[in-house]
């Protein structure tokens, strides 16, 4: 699924070439990132893959992400014994849901339940994909909605993108996510009982 979700699901291809550029720009920048190298420099890493450790790094700060956010997430994969090549695609992940302006709160929590429970790094970083995937469609669900005239501003949107995401996750589909929507939307019911319904 990993693939598949950088290419075509998450980020299109206009963000894939900022990314690239956003990596090209960090590429000699290691000596800059003291916290990241005390947070790496014990795991035996070679120096070609802090590098790409690196560069994964400069992209999500350049994206938008707090630095300390930044570097508690790497920590956190550290303590889950995550590969460098892992590492490198929860930073991604994390830089994309930014420029995506998705709630990347989720993600981390995600990636950090997962480490808490001592989960293998392959599978913790496969849900937490799966988490960022729910809220890209949670994410169109509810654009889908705004587009045929159901009133969600901003500040819903940001409430209700994790249910929605955590519901499909849990299996609705999303045809049966957008009919709870909807009835919920038109018999004008508050966020907390349309978040119920979606749990249900």
């Amino acid at each position: 699924m990993g693939a598949r979700f950088f290419r075509s699901v998450l980020i299109p291809a206009a963000w894939g070439i900022f990314l690239f550029g956003l990596l090209a720009g960090v590429s000699g920048a290691a000596s800059r990132y003291r916290d990241l190298e005390r947070a790496v420099g014990d795991e035996g890493f070679s120096a070609g893959e802090i590098s790409q450790v690196t560069r994964a790094y400069g992209a999500a700060l350049k994206a938008g992400q707090d630095r300390r956010d930044t570097i508690e997430l790497v920590e956190i994969c550290v303590e889950g014994g995550f590969g460098s090549r892992q590492i490198v695609r929860a930073l991604m992940i994390y830089a994309q849901l930014e420029l995506a302006e998705l709630p990347d709160a989720e993600f981390v929590s995600k990636v950090q339940e997962g480490v808490a429970k001592g989960v293998p790094a392959a599978k913790v970083l496969a849900a937490a994909e799966r988490r960022a995937l729910m809220l890209k469609s949670a994410e169109n669900i509810l654009h889908g909605l705004v587009l045929e005239g159901y009133d969600i501003d901003d500040g819903d949107r940001e409430e209700l993108l994790p249910t929605v995401a955590e519901a499909l996750e849990s299996g609705k589909g999303e045809r049966e996510v957008r009919k709870i929507l909807t009835a919920s939307l038109e018999g004008g019911e508050s966020l907390r009982k349309i978040r119920r319904a979606l749990l249900r």
